[in-house]
């Protein structure tokens, strides 16, 4: 019920002439049972009165025809002019409403809220998750691939909101199949801690650290040659509003590639349609199809969100392994993906993609370098998530 705030009216010494001028008036009691309308402008306050607080009879009877002991109905109204309106709790809706019977919330917030959460598009969140299937058999070398990564282990961006220090589990099983030709374990697992943050030195100006011990081993070889300490120091400067520059240095912690730059650009408008992120070892270009919106109370909200994307990315590492033998070695897989994706962004900030791409330039190395070999090309289908 959107009501009117209404002047101020007391019963001590009655506003109500007849009352006032009663010479034998006692003090009116009322009863607190108040009843209230609204309509448009006016406010209506309707309240019951016994008759028998006056001790004249004639002064009653000049108020209403009923006896002593008989509830005589009162009523105050008033007119508000148009110029009030700024002191109205809460302001009055731009047509009258029907009366609900709903009490009004002390903070004077709707019952139903129509403002829809911000979200950013690209907002990034706590965990990133995947799960992959590569074709293969044999020689051909397929798996399976499950990943739980920070979101700063999987792209460099500029556009994600500043946090204070993280902490974070990382977490990767790969349940390989085949090969034939060398004696690879049958699975392939990495855990770690990922430990970082972002500095803001200026509106222009930030950088993000991340440091991961982790562990990569089969579990059969857990020796010191399964630690390993992958890291990065990523610097954004904001070249105006839309567009970053991305500088920097990761170590992947692998035999086969020790450290490589992080350079490149970002282009994310945030009312354009197309974001490209441009920054080597991870390129991505992403182009809006669709956008869902919903219409309430007169106003439109944005909602989901379908998006197509085109990515390129490193796969791969290494972990300490047995061999058939009971040797210990340390094997490095290696593998380059171009990747196509529909990605779906929710209105709560989650992002939902599944993805299919083609895997060249395969190789399985070995730091004994026996069994070396370098399996045929193959495709990829990957379910992914951000949240």
């Amino acid at each position: 019920m959107n009501l009117k705030r209404p002047r101020i009216f007391e019963v001590r010494g009655s506003q109500f002439p007849l009352l006032n001028d009663s010479p034998k008036r006692q003090a009116p009691t009322f009863d607190a049972q108040i009843g209230m309308a609204s309509d448009g402008n006016l406010v209506e306050f309707h309240g019951p009165i016994l008759d028998n607080v006056f001790v004249d009879e004639e002064a009653a009877d000049d108020m209403s025809d009923s006896q002593s002991g008989r509830i005589l109905m009162t009523q105050y109204s008033e007119e508000f002019q148009e110029g009030q309106r700024e002191n109205t709790f809460p302001p009055p809706p731009p047509v009258p409403t029907p009366l609900s019977n709903e009490a009004v919330p002390l903070d004077g917030a709707p019952r139903n809220s129509t403002t829809k959460p911000k979200v950013d598009e690209y907002k990034f969140q706590n965990q990133y998750s995947s799960l992959a299937w590569i074709a293969g058999a044999n020689d051909r070398l397929g798996m399976i691939e499950l990943l739980f990564n920070p979101p700063s282990r999987v792209w460099y961006d500029p556009t994600r909101p500043v946090t204070t220090t993280f902490v974070d589990i990382e977490w990767g099983a790969r349940w390989l199949n085949g090969p034939d030709i060398t004696d690879l374990p049958p699975q392939l697992f990495n855990i770690g801690i990922d430990v970082g943050d972002r500095f803001q030195f200026n509106d222009a100006i930030s950088v993000d650290v991340m440091i991961s011990p982790s562990w990569y081993t089969d579990f059969s070889n857990k020796g010191v040659q399964s630690f390993r300490m992958p890291w990065h120091l990523v610097t954004y400067y904001t070249i105006e509003e839309d567009w970053y520059w991305v500088a920097g240095v990761t170590d992947l912690a692998r035999d086969d590639i020790k450290y490589l730059p992080v350079l490149g650009t970002v282009y994310a408008p945030k009312e354009v349609d197309v974001r490209l992120d441009l920054v080597f070892p991870r390129p991505k270009i992403s182009r809006k199809l669709a956008q869902i919106s919903s219409v309430e109370n007169g106003q439109t909200f944005k909602g989901n969100s379908y998006w197509l994307t085109l990515s390129g990315e490193l796969g791969g590492g290494s972990w300490a392994i047995s061999r058939e033998n009971r040797a210990y070695d340390v094997v490095t897989y290696r593998d380059y993906r171009l990747v196509a994706g529909l990605e779906q962004h929710r209105i709560n900030g989650q992002i939902t993609r599944l993805e299919g791409g083609w895997i060249l330039g395969r190789s399985v190395d070995y730091r004994s370098n026996i069994g070396n070999y370098n399996p045929s090309d193959t495709f990829m289908i990957r379910i992914s998530s951000e949240y």
